[in-house]
């Protein structure tokens, strides 16, 4: 109001948990993006008609230039996690099967590690898997893409507590560093379909 001639585009990324404050921040604004389609039709029908013709999808992306070479010389497969797990989005799930696939593969530590990228602290991992778990400290992004380039494939966990429309910001990096993703995560939401849709991985 105070600078009529500015347009006002207001970026949701995360939701607003203040229902009054969502709506006066639709009403208000000129714009409103939000990084999915799900998400923009929660705000749409949240906050009819006010927010009818305002609605922007802009997603998340990467900030280093996309890595092309594919190959990964090495004799060990490293399947890297980067980030924190939080929430619901925990790895006991994925540490039962990691397990169950080692014995049943019967691989060593020489021939699989499970990479843990960042600030993860109380971390329970099984004991028998503790040879093929490394949890290495956080990576400031700048040294994202060289640590990330050295690794074979990578883990993307996202819970499904019926809220569609999140994407998860490291699922960008990933795919911009050109390695296959193993996905957990609900495979009629967003995440999946970009998967799919770029051929980055199951």
């Amino acid at each position: 109001k105070l600078y009529p001639k500015l347009l006002w585009v207001a970026d949701l990324r995360d939701e607003i948990n203040d229902r009054k404050l969502e709506r006066r921040v639709v009403e208000q604004a000129h714009f409103v993006s939000s990084v999915s389609g799900p998400i923009l039709q929660d705000l749409a029908t949240r906050n009819a008609p006010s927010a009818a013709g305002k609605l922007i999808e802009v997603r998340n992306g990467f900030d280093f230039e996309p890595i092309r070479s594919s190959e990964v010389a090495r004799s060990r497969f490293i399947l890297v996690f980067a980030g924190t797990f939080y929430g619901q989005s925990r790895p006991e799930l994925f540490f039962e099967a990691l397990l169950r696939f080692t014995r049943r593969r019967k691989l060593s530590p020489d021939q699989f590690e499970f990479r843990v990228m960042g600030g993860n602290p109380g971390l329970q991992i099984p004991p028998p898997l503790n040879p093929f778990v490394r949890v290495t400290k956080r990576v400031p992004y700048s040294e994202l893409p060289n640590a990330l380039a050295g690794c074979s494939a990578f883990l993307l966990i996202l819970s499904d507590l019926g809220r569609r429309g999140v994407y998860s910001g490291k699922i960008f990096d990933y795919l911009a560093v050109n390695r296959p993703i193993v996905a957990l995560a609900n495979p009629f939401d967003v995440a999946a379909d970009l998967i799919r849709d770029t051929q980055g991985g199951y």
